[in-house]
């Protein structure tokens, strides 16, 4: 197995996938630009270099079983598209056609230096344009990584086979030695690697994974052929995202593995991720690979120093890591670092571990949003044009808010923030109730209280003038004379016209199931789920009734959650009834017609309302002939997620100053967005 058969030749990576292109050396000029810009601001940088390639690296049988899985995943793409067989065939051809799956086979000897190669020239590219170094991702089930375990390389028979460890660590020693001889010793190596593998699509089944004594033994290999440093991963076969955000196996069960077992952490993962409540999940394995090595080792793993500064602080002060790697804070508060130097915790916007950000690869193709941020892959685009940070107003002007959650407190700050003279109303007692209910339904995972100080703390700092316990009316807005209205008041709740619904409790007002035994949840998007999780956990036994198609199960929620919170449901026992008809709500339980044609009564000690809301305009339509700038944002413009709420907000606020002429495309007759991010044509009648 020295050449490549006829029709082998590997046709190389690639080119400009989310990033810019460096396969060839006309593109330095432009790394250039980018490398200046961050040492003038006496930033290093350092690019990360990995082949998406998954699972398809060093095996062929290996291909063959994770191609079918992958087309099953493509069927359930499908499904998301209103089950279009067209769209699924075309999906099903493309993948084939692409992977060549019905003639997978190894990848040969001269095809793996030919990767080499190019890794080896985009790096010296990379040196040439200024960066001050490279990381290579050696984890995650992408390419590199199928050659250093044997969970993938078992066939091989070559000097890259599974069956010694300098073998398996071949194709990335080459890449390192191949780029220490064209850039020096001063130019940074930084191997990405996993320091433990674990199988949760076969919980269990680690006879070829890669142990902690292997993973140390191949950061020796590494040091040896010349790497500068060390970034810490895991591998959690059948679970992508879970090898790097190890938090999420906290979600909505400790443990969960996404397929409906339970692993234990402390005895999973080397016994070694079960500490901390999911924070520096991985601190202890990064410990051990640093103990067999004397280059810098770091590690992800929610190491929020937000949340955790004790934990981290005192881990690099023990020698147990020298540096972090963190994410997700970054991109809830680009500011996280400068405020973190000064002291001012309060004033970072939190990451809430709500995976809103974290797409793939069920989701490709989706714009990459975050809960907290609404600028994240808005700014400098149609919807933010000037920047991260809003800009000073030209015309300052006095604008009233009506309404205290999320949407509403974010579009006072942001007023604020830009130079206008700004009031708060909210007519209950304390600012946002709901993110207060809602904290209590997730559970502590999502740090939605976090949240919500976080939005109070911006108030008082940006100088918002609140005013609890106020029912705004015509009245109140026609005394104030406003020049600019934000109505937030939240959406209405959905009904069904049918006997006893009258007895039917919102989700937002369970917080607990004592005493009560059997649940029935009318609606099966991210809320009515939401609340079976609560239930579920506390042992109670829940149907949820959907009115329609499957379809609906966990729409808007974000996509590890929707996809793994409903496994999880299914293993604990809950029921999903779709394409019903409810006909009456009584005291044995819901009497539904079933899609079979059954009239069934489900028992319930308790009903729940969590129907998605509608658009709640009465205010809005009131007040709009009192001001000439009057806008709907949240939920009583178009019923959705925090981060949609946020969003919208935010960007009305941006441009709330604006000529009367445009106050139609901003009050709502335009377009909405989704949970993904995606837009599409305004709801008939939200505002």
């Amino acid at each position: 197995m020295t050449t490549p058969p006829d029709g082998m030749e590997s046709e190389g990576g690639i080119e400009g996938v989310n990033s810019m292109d460096i396969t060839k050396d006309e593109y330095i000029p432009a790394h250039e630009h980018i490398a200046k810009f961050f040492h003038d601001d006496d930033t290093p940088i350092i690019a990360q270099m990995f082949d998406m390639t998954m699972y398809t690296g060093s095996a062929s049988s290996t291909l063959h079983v994770f191609a079918k899985e992958t087309i099953k995943l493509l069927n359930a793409i499908a499904d998301l598209v209103n089950n279009d067989p067209d769209v699924r065939g075309r999906l099903k051809v493309a993948f084939i056609e692409n992977f060549n799956v019905s003639n997978a086979q190894l990848i040969y000897p001269a095809e793996v230096q030919r990767e080499i190669s190019q890794f080896v020239d985009a790096a010296e590219r990379y040196w040439k344009a200024g960066y001050d170094g490279v990381g290579i991702n050696t984890s995650c089930n992408h390419y590199f990584a199928t050659y250093l375990s044997r969970f993938t390389n078992n066939e091989r028979t070559d000097q890259y086979s599974g069956d010694a460890m300098e073998n398996r660590a071949r194709v990335v020693t080459e890449i390192i030695e191949g780029i220490r001889s064209r850039c020096g010793r001063d130019f940074i190596v930084l191997i990405l690697m996993s320091g433990v593998e674990e199988n949760l699509g076969n919980l269990g089944d680690n006879s070829l994974c890669i142990s902690l004594e292997e993973a140390c033994e191949f950061a020796r290999i590494f040091e040896r052929a010349g790497a500068s440093c060390l970034h810490i991963r895991s591998e959690t076969y059948g679970h992508h995202c879970a090898g790097f955000m190890p938090d999420i196996l906290r979600v909505p069960e400790h443990g969960h593995t996404g397929y409906g077992t339970i692993a234990d952490l402390g005895k999973h993962f080397g016994r070694m991720v079960g500490q901390y409540e999911g924070f520096g999940s991985l601190l202890e394995i990064a410990a051990a690979i640093k103990s067999a090595v004397s280059i810098p080792v770091g590690t992800v793993g929610a190491m929020d120093p937000r949340v955790t500064p004790e934990l981290i602080e005192n881990a690099i002060a023990d020698g147990k890591i020298d540096f972090i790697l963190m994410t997700r804070p970054l991109l809830a508060d680009m500011h996280c670092v400068e405020k973190l130097r000064e002291g001012r915790l309060d004033e970072i916007a939190p990451c809430t571990r709500c995976m809103t950000c974290l797409t793939a690869p069920y989701d490709m193709g989706m714009p990459l949003y975050c809960r907290v941020n609404a600028a994240l892959t808005r700014a400098f685009s149609d919807d933010m044009p000037e920047d991260y940070d809003p800009v000073e107003a030209g015309e300052k002007l006095n604008v009233m808010v009506i309404g205290g959650g999320p949407a509403g407190m974010k579009a006072a700050r942001i007023a604020a923030q830009r130079g206008h003279s700004v009031t708060l109303y909210e007519k209950e007692d304390r600012l946002d109730l709901t993110m207060d209910e809602l904290s209590r339904i997730k559970g502590p995972h999502e740090r939605i209280q976090d949240h919500k100080n976080y939005l109070v703390r911006q108030l008082e700092l940006r100088g918002v003038t609140v005013r609890t316990g106020a029912v705004v009316d015509a009245g109140v807005v026609s005394e104030a004379k406003p020049d600019a209205v934000i109505v937030a008041v939240g959406g209405l709740y959905s009904g069904l016209d049918v006997p006893g619904f009258d007895s039917v409790i919102p989700a937002s007002a369970l917080a607990d199931g004592v005493g009560v035994d059997f649940f029935v949840i009318l609606g099966a998007q991210f809320q009515g789920c939401e609340a079976a999780v609560n239930l579920a956990r506390q042992g109670k036994r829940v149907s949820i009734v959907n009115t329609d198609s499957a379809d609906e199960i966990y729409r808007n929620g974000a996509t590890w959650i929707r996809i793994q919170n409903k496994i999880w449901l299914e293993a604990k026992g809950v029921r999903f009834y779709n394409n019903v008809v409810v006909q009456e709500i009584g005291e044995k339980g819901v009497t539904i017609l079933t899609d079979a044609g059954l009239e069934v009564t489900l028992p319930a000690d308790k009903v729940i309302n969590a129907m998605p809301k509608s658009s709640n305009c009465a205010l809005y339509e009131e007040i709009s002939g009192l001001c000439s700038r009057v806008y709907a944002v949240g939920d009583c413009y178009a019923p959705s997620t925090i981060a949609n709420a946020i969003a919208r907000a935010n960007i009305i606020v941006r441009r709330v100053e604006r000529e009367e002429s445009d106050r139609a495309a901003l009050s709502g007759e335009g377009e909405v967005y989704t949970a993904s991010g995606l837009r599409h044509p305004r709801v008939p009648g939200a505002f």
